[in-house]
């Protein structure tokens, strides 16, 4: 267990004993458990359903060993997540006429269900690419690049930058190191990215 950081479905952290294989030895009949599941170490995330099944002393009657079944549903889950945000950035969007204040919102709405943090960059007037919108799981781990990389090749969006068709752009990334961050932050025209992993900079 202390390789991972193990969290139920509310984002609580779980101790073993609250797993079911411990649960079937101390005597409960336990349900199913969906858990979040992340390595320290990497980051890495995967959502597990967790069941546990008895093998009985047929004399006694008492539980001798625990066998434990990890379903790995984490596409699946996150495809649940994002329907789930989508729907309610869709609401948020269509709640006000402020574009700041609605991303702002969006933001917001992504953290933490989505990402550790999120970040909105738009072209302004000027041609310039400006902050609207940060928000961060804890706000005193939040830093913003002062310099950071041109955006990665890309004939597609260099053909419509070329064109002038507005061209918005969604990012979800995952499982991504500290050390990579810097790498995945800008992209040109309207960019919004949200990012989970276990140590932010």
């Amino acid at each position: 267990m202390p390789r991972f950081l193990v969290l139920d479905e509310q984002g609580h952290e779980l101790e073993l004993e609250s797993m079911p294989g411990r649960r079937l030895f101390a005597g409960e009949h336990p349900e199913p458990l969906l858990v979040r599941n992340i390595v320290r170490a990497t980051g890495e995330e995967r959502w597990l359903m967790v069941r546990s099944s008895p093998v009985v002393d047929p004399q006694s009657g008492r539980v001798q060993y625990a066998v434990n079944v990890f379903e790995n549903i984490t596409e699946v889950k996150r495809a649940q997540l994002a329907e789930s945000f989508m729907a309610e950035a869709s609401r948020v969007l269509a709640s006000s006429m402020d574009y700041a204040e609605t991303l702002r919102r969006v933001a917001r709405l992504a953290v933490p269900r989505l990402a550790d943090w999120c970040a909105v960059d738009v072209v302004n007037d000027r041609g310039e690419i400006e902050l609207v919108a940060a928000h961060h799981a804890d706000p005193t781990n939040w830093r913003r690049p002062a310099n950071r990389p041109p955006p990665p090749p890309d004939t597609g969006r260099r053909e419509r930058d070329r064109r002038g068709d507005p061209q918005r752009t969604r990012r979800i990334f995952t499982d991504i190191q500290p050390d990579a961050l810097i790498a995945y932050a800008t992209i040109r025209n309207t960019w919004s990215g949200c990012v989970r992993s276990a140590q932010l900079p």
